[in-house]
């Protein structure tokens, strides 16, 4: 497996505590994707 970064913007009605599990379910048009390299953004 690969060591990868997720950063996600979740609305406030959720109550997680750092570290726990969430499952995350993405809108695909509302998808913003970087390179790791260059840390521009993606157009896909």
């Amino acid at each position: 497996s690969t060591n990868q970064q997720i950063i996600a913007r979740i609305g406030t009605r959720l109550h997680n505590d750092k570290g726990q599990l969430v499952h995350l379910a993405p809108d695909p048009d509302k998808l913003h994707l970087f390179s790791s390299s260059t840390e521009e953004r993606l157009v896909v």
